[in-house]
């Protein structure tokens, strides 16, 4: 008996794992750190399938930077046409890329590291399988991406993020500004 209530419990437990690890937001627990939180939500992204319209993890963004990402949204809708629009929609906010095939942190070399006044680094390559010539680094697949983190109600969240000195909050206030200014 015990044997066949198992056997129906393991496959929904199974189930509930799998929505769990690929819900909206990466499970953080209060007491871990900024660099935790990134490293586990490395480890299971570049671990990700990247098939279009499968859910992906999400690091939890701060109140105001959603609301930012948000304003962004609404006024690319209103006002971008069939221009390529909204933050990420060129690329992937995560890998600050839009090729990438990184098969799994390990393979593309993750390695996250405070750097202080709480900036979180991440550095990964998205694209290990490809090996770059020395001479051609222009073309190399090496990512850094900063995560300026904050903690809310002893939460850690993404206050912005940072790709090669430019902050996530500055391209998309640009973007806003730009699509303010141009006619509906």
């Amino acid at each position: 008996m015990q044997l066949k209530i198992y056997s129906i419990l393991r496959p929904i437990f199974v189930v509930l794992l799998l929505q769990f690890a690929f819900s909206s937001h990466v499970f953080a627990l209060p007491e871990m750190t900024p660099v935790q939180i990134v490293t586990n939500f490395y480890k299971i992204y570049l671990g990700s399938s990247f098939k279009p319209n499968e859910p992906r993890p999400q690091l939890k963004f701060s109140n105001s930077f959603n609301r930012l990402v948000e304003k962004n949204k609404k006024i690319c809708l209103e006002r971008a046409g069939t221009d390529l629009c909204g933050w990420g929609a060129g690329g992937d906010i995560y890998l600050n890329s839009q090729e990438y095939l990184p098969e799994n942190s390990e393979k593309a070399g993750l390695v996250v590291k405070d750097i202080g006044s709480g900036k979180i680094l991440a550095k990964f390559n998205v694209y290990p399988s490809i090996k770059i010539d020395e001479k051609r680094k222009e073309l190399s697949y090496e990512r850094e991406v900063i995560f300026k983190m904050i903690k809310k109600k002893d939460e850690w969240l993404v206050d912005d993020i940072i790709y090669r000195n430019e902050s996530a909050r500055s391209q998309i206030s640009k973007e806003i500004q730009f699509y303010q200014k141009s006619k509906k």
